[in-house]
């Protein structure tokens, strides 16, 4: 955008949010991920959701509904041991370490900090970590000696849906906290300029 803008050279660049400003807007955004991640994916809170809809109408079919709340299968794998199991949240812990560290970038390389901005490199961030993580488990569950590699990785993807909704909605909340840091932050003063002799 700054290039194709023929009069960005003319025109003064934003003061760009500070280092502790960025780094509270990516730790914002990455609780709103991390809610979703361990709370909307675990099994028990999808089986009340599931049955939270009985009637009839848009949300009549709450498994469509899950698909668009569920980064990961948190609770996954259940019938191993707790070790097995922390090892299938280091995808998890990638999948938060990439979204931290989307949202921390941003601010900083944004001309200037808008909602739509934020929402698309919050989607990018969080595909991309949903993206890693369901490849990290799929290497995890991969058994060559009884299936063939695609039954292993014909689930990847089932994530993105989620990640659209969630990246938009970490992205805003990015956007608002640099926004109203911004606003209430006190301007930097004035340097005195030289006078010509």
């Amino acid at each position: 955008m700054t290039l194709l803008r023929s009069e960005a050279a003319s025109e003064p660049r934003p003061a760009v949010p500070t280092t502790a400003t960025a780094r509270l807007a990516a730790t914002l955004g990455t609780a709103v991920v991390a809610f979703a991640l361990v709370v909307l994916s675990n099994d028990r809170v999808a089986g009340h959701i599931q049955t939270a809809f009985d009637g009839g109408g848009r949300l009549s079919e709450p498994g469509d509904l899950l698909q668009w709340i569920q980064l990961s299968a948190w609770t996954m794998p259940t019938s191993s041991t707790f070790g097995h199991w922390l090892l299938y949240r280091l995808g998890d812990v990638a999948l938060l370490v990439l979204v931290w560290w989307g949202l921390r970038l941003l601010p900083v390389l944004l001309d200037r900090v808008t909602y739509p901005a934020c929402a698309l490199g919050a989607v990018a961030a969080t595909t991309l970590g949903v993206e890693v993580s369901e490849i990290w488990t799929s290497l995890l569950s991969y058994q060559g000696t009884t299936a063939g590699p695609l039954l292993y990785y014909v689930s990847l993807g089932s994530g993105v849906s989620a990640a659209l909704v969630i990246g938009v909605l970490a992205g805003c909340v990015c956007a608002a906290t640099v926004r109203l840091r911004s606003r209430t932050r006190p301007p930097a003063p004035a340097t005195a300029q030289t006078q010509p002799a």
